[in-house]
């Protein structure tokens, strides 16, 4: 399907698997189109997000837990918490420690954010925003956005350069084969490998790579589990079933519920890809363009096409249903390109995300310490929480959007195992 958008610049819409396959395949003839780079390349810098081409060749003690349970005791039996925020602050906290041996302290009960947290802050505030103004300083020259954002890209293109010197200093000092939890985070693997002679220079990491795997490594992740947090509490006797099981230290229903949400609420729920030469899509189903299709066309792969699609999942597609998982899956999601799952959550191809197995395991940390501990119950009515996408999709309440993203759940301490 091929419509219009802003300053009549022509969308191609399409949910055919085989013309997906082709064009995540293709990165050098598909490329992220030019507002999708400039908005991500203004946070992050010329990370993995942003470039294409030959560029782009469990921490300590979980103490979000602790938070909430020491809430429902000052509030009594039951607390209302704004699950979203606090679990943004809890991935940021992890990927700190286990990607980069860095603490945020975005869950100090002091507040003393950093200066690293303080301007990913201003850049997550300006990356999760949608103004028409946006997408005019996209097709501008050159500009890097607000004053107040260039500043936060200075901080952290500064200290992740500073991290990366650090890593490398300390692995040259200690030796490449040390084996230490210091020398197992994800910088220093990178790091490690980037000292392999055979790596090109422009395919080496940089300080500006930081920031990518920061961002990519904890908003997501936060969205993704918040949104399992909300089908949860909205369906008790699978909360229950699942508590059931964790609590036995069993996590076989705790996998199909992760993948039924990624399915269900992915956090990315779109994509889109830029022809830069002519090319000819290959399709399951033909169609005929009247007009001829030619030059620079925009692909629009919508993974909710493909994760609630009956043609593809059954009648029973826009359901929230775990069990799916737990019986063989209909033949026609073999087809879907993803890198994971019969899914398009974490996308496919030379650009599919390449810390999914990160995500997900993650994920179930999260979900099996908070599931157990407590019971959670939606604190609004459910046609109040709706969804929002900029790059992430999050939950939103309905006449609230300036406020951000929000999940407010009440939680409440579950009965323990005799």
């Amino acid at each position: 399907m091929q419509f219009k958008v802003f300053f009549n610049m022509s969308r191609l819409y399409t949910a055919d698997t085989k013309a997906l396959n082709h064009i995540f395949h293709n990165e050098y003839i598909y490329h992220k189109p030019k507002i999708t780079q400039w908005s991500l390349g203004r946070l992050t810098g010329p990370g993995l997000f942003y470039v294409q081409g030959d560029k782009h060749k469990f921490q300590r003690k979980i103490i979000l837990r602790d938070i909430w349970a020491s809430q429902i005791e000052e509030d009594g039996n039951v607390a209302q918490v704004d699950a979203l925020s606090w679990l943004s602050q809890m991935t940021l906290d992890v990927i700190g420690r286990t990607g980069f041996h860095y603490d945020f302290h975005a869950l100090s009960p002091e507040g003393d954010a950093n200066e690293l947290n303080k301007a990913l802050s201003i850049g997550f505030h300006a990356a999760t925003r949608f103004l028409i103004w946006l997408m005019i300083q996209s097709v501008l020259p050159p500009s890097s956005g607000s004053a107040q954002l260039r500043k936060a890209k200075r901080t952290m293109d500064r200290i992740g350069q500073e991290l990366l010197q650090e890593s490398k200093s300390q692995l040259m000092t200690s030796g490449r084969k040390v084996d230490t939890w210091r020398s197992k985070d994800l910088l220093s693997l990178l790091v490690r490998s980037n000292m392999n002679t055979d790596i090109p220079y422009r395919q080496q990491m940089s300080g500006e790579d930081v920031p990518t795997f920061v961002f990519a490594g904890h908003d997501t992740i936060s969205s993704g589990t918040a949104w399992s947090l909300y089908a949860l509490s909205l369906h008790d006797s699978l909360q229950d079933r699942l508590r059931k099981e964790l609590q036995c230290i069993s996590i076989h229903y705790l996998d199909v519920v992760v993948k039924e949400t990624l399915r269900f609420h992915s956090p990315a729920p779109e994509t889109a890809r830029v022809a830069v030469e002519d090319n000819i899509l290959p399709l399951n189903t033909p169609v005929t363009d009247k007009n001829g299709v030619g030059g620079m066309i925009f692909i629009f792969p919508d993974n909710i096409s493909f994760s609630l699609a009956k043609e593809l999942w059954g009648e029973d597609a826009m359901d929230f249903k775990p069990e799916r998982w737990l019986s063989k899956l209909p033949e026609a999601v073999n087809s879907i390109p993803g890198v994971w799952g019969n899914m398009m959550s974490f996308l496919g191809g030379p650009h599919g995300c390449i810390g999914y197995r990160y995500a997900v395991l993650e994920m179930k940390v999260l979900l099996f310490t908070l599931v157990r501990a407590f019971k959670i119950k939606l604190a609004v009515p459910k046609e109040n929480i709706i969804n929002r996408t900029s790059i992430v999709q999050r939950p939103y309440i309905k006449g609230e959007i300036e406020a951000g993203g929000q999940l407010p759940l009440l939680i409440s301490h579950a009965l323990r195992k005799e």
